[in-house]
């Protein structure tokens, strides 16, 4: 709903009847009654008894002008306000105390800070020339300021103190650095050649020095002397630049490529300072190095007009640009592609994004290891030193939200990664649902451990985000994270930025909860080979607090066939695990209950059921 120029959310409710210290959860949601009218509908409940409807608000921001905006990346600053960066082609797009607050034309950049709850807008500006310009990453430095880069077709784009004070020609590459108030435009540049240029992903290495990769097809694009390749190898390479901290000249700058094209959208810097980019390549010379996980690119149909088929593709570079750690494809026989990449504190190299390959290369270990869609997000974990990986193509939604994943970003926070998977909800036309899993790696990083959803700040299980889209990106923030992204709203515009703080559901509770569980299964002891058995977990809360933001999580009996139809409420199915998210557990009572539901494998054996921790 609208309240003045502001977009209110709300996400079904909870409905629930208080029994003693416990709930009753009644299913019900919001239908639409008039033109300006809401009401409920509500399941079977008991008439006797009070019932309480809990309407749930997403704090989510809206804002735009009336024609279209385009949000790309996002940050958060060690005080936890927000940045955030795209394009608009809207001349009336809300900005505040803007360093430039006139629309140049086409399409401009857009750049905006908010605080730390996103619902307050400190600045936001325009930033482009007459043409078209657009944002595409976001950093922001220790200092506060933010760092910018993207692409513009504007010769009369806004420079100052440029390294490269020319439009090279078509598009270039841009790089901007704005002061932490909005209020200065400490320095910018363009860079590009003769032909196409875009700078995709930017970083900020310890020393302040600006890590920049994207995509260039001009064979004149600014290499230094060198850098592990000079010369463009193809008809698109990728590139990987370094700024110096005051924006006057290139450190080194590389291309790096085949003889065919490559498109990359995401880097990440080590502690050694080593620059990870991924994206994707269709040369069959693309560098590899000894001991890549896969050394060369997948076969590939015949061409078809307008439908290119590519690998994903992994790099390492030193810290000086002059050689390759680390190289390899991954893919299949379709098309596949990276666009994320992340740095766990042991070194290894986490990416992720798409593939619609049916032979994706997928370890011994992998959760999924055939698709269950057409298109399916994909996560792994490379090792440069030692050429080990492991990879997973994972599925996350709930029974009645089936959902397809489509491609993963990733947020570094503390000791965890948060990995995002943007998934496209099925039989809904375009419509796009963000669920967000937070990983915990255990033992040195080996291996996968948990799996949880991120739920926006008071809202349950997953969330539509952005309508007609999808997230662009997120930034990791207090166990939790910040999304932004773009939506198809009822809004001024077309298509609207879109910011969104989530939450993650298990993180430890400053509380005194003592949570115990029990196991009852039916039948007790014997069961025929191929017969199914029904188990019970219940979690008691011992007191003396009530325990918020319960996960439980069961590792399915061993050699069993897990009954998908019996997939308990709010709880997910995760390989071998299926992950509950229970709520708040009230002190004493009967506690919370689910029932699982698997079948006795064909052989004789021992069926066991061990591991099955809970978190509050």
């Amino acid at each position: 709903m609208h309240a003045g120029d502001d977009v209110v959310r709300f996400h079904k409710p909870t409905i629930y009847q208080q029994a003693g210290p416990d709930r009753d959860l009644v299913e019900g949601e919001y239908v639409h009654a008039g033109p300006a009218e809401f009401g409920f509908h509500i399941e079977n409940y008991d008439t006797s008894r009070p019932l309480v409807i809990d309407p749930v608000l997403s704090p989510l921001t809206v804002f735009g002008g009336s024609d279209n905006e385009s949000l790309n990346d996002v940050d958060v600053d060690n005080a936890g306000n927000i940045y955030v960066t795209g394009s608009t082609r809207s001349a009336d797009f809300p900005t505040r105390n803007p360093l430039f607050p006139n629309f140049a034309g086409g399409r401009d950049v857009f750049i905006a800070k908010f605080d730390s709850t996103a619902q307050n807008m400190i600045w936001a500006t325009f930033l482009g020339g007459s043409a078209s310009d657009s944002g595409s990453g976001l950093a922001v430095g220790a200092g506060g300021d933010v760092h910018v880069v993207g692409t513009t077709s504007s010769a009369d784009f806004p420079l100052r103190d440029a390294m490269q004070q020319n439009h090279g020609g078509g598009s270039d590459g841009f790089v901007a650095k704005l002061s932490t108030d909005g209020d200065v435009l400490e320095w910018s540049t363009f860079l590009g050649g003769a032909g196409s240029d875009s700078a995709r992903a930017v970083e900020i290495d310890l020393a302040g020095n600006i890590l920049i990769g994207g995509s260039t097809s001009s064979a004149d694009f600014p290499a230094t002397a060198g850098a592990l390749r000079e010369t463009l190898g193809g008809e698109q390479d990728c590139f990987v630049s370094k700024l110096a901290s005051s924006g006057q000249g290139l450190i080194f700058s590389s291309f790096l490529g085949g003889g065919g094209r490559e498109s990359c959208s995401a880097i990440a810097l080590t502690e050694d300072g080593e620059v990870a980019i991924v994206g994707a390549s269709d040369s069959t010379d693309f560098p590899t190095t000894a001991g890549a996980f896969q050394p060369a690119l997948n076969p590939k149909p015949s061409p078809i007009p307008g439908i290119d088929f590519a690998d994903a593709v992994a790099a390492v570079l030193n810290a000086d640009g002059s050689d390759l750690v680390y190289g390899s494809y991954i893919g299949g026989a379709g098309d596949d592609f990276a666009s994320a990449v992340a740095i766990d504190p042991t070194g290894k190299v986490w990416l992720g994004g798409g593939t619609n390959s049916a032979d994706f290369p997928v370890t011994l270990d992998a959760d999924q290891p055939t698709p269950l869609f057409d298109s399916n997000a994909w996560i792994a974990r490379l090792d440069p030193g030692s050429a080990a990986a492991a990879l997973r193509s994972d599925r996350l939604g709930r029974r009645e939200q089936t959902a397809e994943p489509n491609y993963c970003s990733f947020m570094r926070t503390g000791e965890r990664l948060v990995v995002l998977i943007i998934m496209r909800a099925l039989g809904e036309g375009d419509d796009f649902q963000l669920l967000a899993a937070l990983i915990e790696f255990l033992d040195s990083f080996n291996r996968l451990t948990s799996l949880a959803l991120l739920t926006p700040t008071g809202a349950q299980s997953s969330v539509t985000v952005a309508e007609g889209a999808g997230v662009a990106s997120g930034a990791a923030r207090n166990g939790g994270a910040v999304l932004a992204g773009t939506a198809n709203a009822a809004t001024a515009g077309d298509a609207d930025a879109t910011v969104v703080i989530f939450n993650a559901n298990d993180e430890p509770a400053e509380s005194g909860a003592n949570l115990t569980i029990s196991k009852t299964d039916d039948p007790p002891d014997k069961v025929a080979t191929g017969a199914e058995v029904v188990y019970t977990v219940k979690v008691f809360n011992q007191g003396p607090d009530l325990a918020e933001n319960v996960v439980l999580t069961d590792t399915l009996p061993s050699n069993s066939i897990f009954n998908r139809d019996s997939l308990p409420d709010k709880c997910i199915e995760h390989g071998r695990q299926v992950i509950c998210n229970l709520g708040t557990v009230l002190v004493g009572g009967v506690g919370v209950s689910k029932v699982f539901k698997v079948r006795a494998p064909a052989e004789r054996g021992v069926m066991a059921n061990h591991y099955c921790p809970v978190k509050s």
